[in-house]
């Protein structure tokens, strides 16, 4: 065990802090619930193993450039400056032979959303969740999902919880405009 002795508090030195030290230190922990605009900045590949079967996911890193609403209500001027910047991650499972629908409709739900597809149909390729999602922006919705076995909650990406800026403009009358 190493021994830790007694220092004096005259040789530590001031520490000056900013307005916006202060917000950023009072939004650090979980996002808020929420929606956000965010844009795309990082895409990893990494394994999930499932009770039932493993596949890849898509491990994506969304910035949020915007706070929009915090617990259902709009935000208004600045009041949640404090969270822009901060991140938000969601996997988004890749094909597999043993996958359910929902994990497929999901995938593709996400790829539209996020700009990666049109409504035609066609071809999802390994470079659009690689590199092709990276700075596209959508607007994320967040919510509490509780582990079953733990029941510990986590604050996760709702499995729905994608939204195209322009579906977003068209059903909130908001025409986002400033984004």
């Amino acid at each position: 065990m190493a021994e830790t002795s007694t220092l004096s508090w005259d040789d530590l030195p001031d520490e000056n802090f900013t307005e916006d030290d202060v917000k950023g230190a009072e939004a650090m922990g979980k996002l808020p619930l929420g929606r956000f605009l965010c844009t795309c900045v990082q895409s990893l590949r990494r394994q999930k193993d499932f009770n039932n079967y493993s596949c890849t996911a898509a491990n994506l890193k969304w910035r949020v450039d915007r706070v929009l609403e915090l617990g259902g209500v709009k935000v208004e001027g600045d009041e949640a400056d404090g969270y822009i910047g901060r991140f938000m991650f969601d996997d988004v499972n890749m094909s597999s032979p043993e996958e359910k629908d929902g994990m497929r409709q999901r995938r593709i739900f996400v790829a539209k959303r996020t700009g990666l597809i049109a409504n035609s149909s066609g071809t999802i390729t390994a470079p659009m969740w690689a590199t092709g999602i990276i700075g596209n922006q959508t607007i994320l919705t967040n919510e509490d999902q509780t582990n079953e076995k733990t029941g510990k909650v986590y604050r996760n990406v709702a499995f729905y919880g994608y939204e195209a800026i322009t579906d977003a403009a068209s059903t909130s009358g908001d025409d986002y405009s400033d984004l």
